[in-house]
């Protein structure tokens, strides 16, 4: 395999992969067609190399380098004000995402020297905070954890991995990963999704793929068992895992491995502005995959906080009490507000720093900038309220996470 394709997969792995600690190839190599310019794709049925250039921007147009034909497809096309973005992958061929997005204003410089871009919107301390109006009361915020989390069925699984047939999982699961993603979205502020059925239906084919092999990638080889195009695309712009569909959503927002840390992708799609619509596959009992990649969302969130600016219950720290944010990292993403220099501190009641470790995260998972920082020697605790203040931009903000023990 090539430099170029090599690099490319390693980023794919890093993205969404959960739970191995490593990334199957399928062997292959390859480099950009010439007459497609680096970094972008070319116009409708244009040659393309599906081993190296995944996804790219050809005027407002979202392309897709089709595995099948090897020539460019049309994804979506970029509606003004927006335009489409690319993941940056410099010299590298290709790009692995686009985003179609309102253009970031001109960037400033603040008081330190470098370079970051003044955030929109207002709401909190600062003028950068989340839009949308958000839980109100904390009985409201406990009433709907409890409520949204009161079946969390998996369902069942209509299809086969011996005859390669993907089936279907039951309509209740798919609702109930569903409701647990927009369950997740409410707590911080941003709007409601919907499923597609289209999309259920290549998630599903993308499942069925990674239990018949019984691990992860992706970019599964044709030669992987239970292959399909349908399963393949949906395996680069999905969410995966080993567990089922319901369940993992839990995990993508808590992200743990050793391989999640430098980006914590899975729980920044779900949180993406542009999320929307998504798919649900899954075989019940094994794997899963959660479309999330190429939505055409349109919210204009300033930044986005896990755990939120506001009310939390605690149990959204770790669901399943074996892995917890406060070991993963929390989160701040954003489209517009430059992160390489941001400073975070957090603040117990009194005012008191609290110790943490942080680390950037890398661009283009879900939002273009993040920041992740975690408790160093203390955990959340309910009850509690935590001051997260973040300087380093443009225009310093500060939050108040105040965690719930809804018992």
């Amino acid at each position: 395999m090539d430099r170029n394709a090599r690099a490319l997969t390693q980023r794919l792995c890093t993205i969404v992969l959960l739970f191995v600690g490593g990334c199957a190839t399928g062997g292959g190599g390859g480099v950009a067609n010439s007459a497609t310019p680096i970094g972008s794709a070319g116009a409708a049925d244009s040659k393309c190399n599906p081993l190296v250039q995944v996804e790219g921007c050809y005027g407002s147009s979202q392309m897709l380098c089709d595995n099948a034909s090897g020539t460019w497809q049309l994804l979506g096309v970029c509606e003004a004000p927006t335009v489409c973005g690319e993941n940056g992958l410099g010299e590298q061929a290709g790009a692995y995402v686009t985003v179609c997005q309102i253009p970031p204003p001109p960037e400033t410089t603040d008081a330190s020297g470098g370079q970051d871009v003044v955030a929109g919107g207002g709401g909190g301390s600062g003028d950068a905070g989340p839009v949308g109006p958000g839980p109100s009361t904390a009985e409201a915020v406990c009433a709907r954890w409890k409520q949204d989390r009161s079946d969390l069925a998996e369902g069942t699984f209509s299809g086969s991995m011996a005859s390669c047939d993907a089936g279907d999982v039951s309509e209740t699961a798919k609702d109930n990963a569903l409701k647990l993603v927009n369950l997740y979205r409410w707590l911080v502020g941003l709007p409601e999704v919907t499923r597609a059925p289209d999309l259920d239906q290549k998630a599903q084919a993308c499942a069925l793929i990674m239990a018949a092999n019984g691990k992860l990638s992706h970019t599964p080889a044709e030669s992987w068992k239970c292959w399909t195009a349908d399963g393949s695309l949906a395996a680069k712009r999905s969410n995966i895992s080993t567990a089922p569909g319901v369940t993992s959503v839990d995990l993508y927002m808590v992200d743990p491995g050793a391989h999640n840390h430098d980006t914590l992708g899975h729980r920044r799609w779900i949180l993406s502005n542009s999320l929307g619509p998504i798919g649900v596959g899954s075989t019940a009992t094994k794997a899963s995959c959660l479309w999330v990649i190429g939505g055409n969302g349109k919210s204009q969130a300033p930044f986005i906080a896990w755990p939120p600016a506001g009310k939390v219950p605690v149990k959204a720290f770790g669901p399943y009490g074996k892995e917890s944010i406060d070991g993963t990292g929390w989160s701040i993403q954003s489209d517009n507000i430059v992160m390489t220099k941001a400073k975070v501190r957090v603040l117990d009641a009194d005012g008191a720093e609290l110790p943490t470790t942080q680390w950037p995260l890398g661009g283009w998972y879900g939002s273009k900038y993040a920041i992740g920082f975690a408790p160093s020697g203390w955990k959340a605790e309910g009850g509690k309220t935590y001051t997260v203040e973040v300087s380093g931009v443009a225009k310093p903000f500060s939050y108040q996470v105040e965690v719930l023990s809804c018992d």
